[in-house]
C-alpha cells in the first residue's frame, strides 16, 4: 500500500524502493515469529491492464508482462506491483508468511478527503473548484466505485479468513479511469 502513486512527486527508484523492499523489510522483520503471520498486500488492478474486473477472460493467475522499457510511471508502477506480488507469492511458499494478494480495482469514496490523492477525488476536487479534470495516466486502467467502508469490511475480512494467493476488490460496474473522468465533469458541467 506504500507504493506512490503520484508521478511528479517521486523518483522513478522509489516506485520499486517503496512496493518491493518496502514489503521485503516488512516481511524480513516479521518472518521468524513463531505462528507464520497474515500479510496482506494492497495490490493494483494495475498488474492487469485494461481488463475489466469480472472479464470471463482474466485469470487470476497470469497478469499483465513486466514492461521491458520503463516508458512512463504506469509502467514503473505496474512493474512494482508485479514483482511484490511474485516476492509474497514465494514467501509463501517458502512458509515464511501467509501472503495475500488484494487486487484494488475500485475508487474509494464517499468520506475520504478530496484534497489529497484519491483519484475520483481529485476529479471530484477539481470539478468543485471549476477546474479541468487532470488524468495523469493514460486513463485506460478499469475501476469501480466503492464505499470506503465497504473497502474496510472486505480487508478485515480477509485479516480474519485470509485467501491465500490473490483475490480482486471492485463491485461489478467497472469503467476505464478516463470513463469516470468525463462523468464526473459532466456531472460538475466541467470540460474534460
Amino acid at each position: 500500500a506504500a507504493t506512490p502513486t503520484n508521478p511528479t512527486a517521486v523518483s522513478e527508484s522509489s516506485v520499486f524502493e517503496a512496493s518491493y523492499k518496502g514489503a521485503l523489510n516488512i516481511i524480513e522483520s516479521v518472518s521468524d515469529t513463531v505462528q507464520k503471520p497474515i500479510f496482506l498486500n494492497l495490490s493494483s488492478g494495475a498488474v492487469y491492464g485494461k481488463q475489466s474486473l469480472e472479464s470471463k477472460y482474466q485469470s487470476l493467475l497470469h497478469p499483465t508482462h513486466l514492461s521491458e522499457n520503463e516508458q512512463n510511471f504506469g509502467d514503473q508502477y505496474m512493474n512494482a506491483k508485479i514483482l511484490t506480488e511474485e516476492m509474497i507469492k514465494l514467501k509463501t511458499l517458502e512458509k515464511r508468511i501467509l501472503g495475500v494478494n488484494a487486487r484494488l480495482f475500485a475508487f474509494f469514496g464517499p468520506l475520504l478527503p478530496i484534497n489529497n490523492k484519491y483519484a475520483i477525488g481529485n476529479f471530484m476536487s477539481s470539478s468543485l473548484k471549476g477546474k479541468t479534470i487532470a488524468v495523469e495516466t493514460k486513463g485506460e486502467s478499469i475501476r469501480s466505485y466503492l464505499h470506503a467502508s465497504h473497502l474496510a469490511s472486505q480487508l478485515i475480512y480477509l485479516l480474519g479468513k485470509p485467501i491465500q494467493g490473490e483475490c480482486h476488490i471492485g463491485s461489478s460496474f467497472a469503467k476505464p479511469i478516463h470513463w469516470w473522468a468525463n462523468y464526473v465533469s459532466e456531472l460538475f458541467g466541467i470540460n474534460y
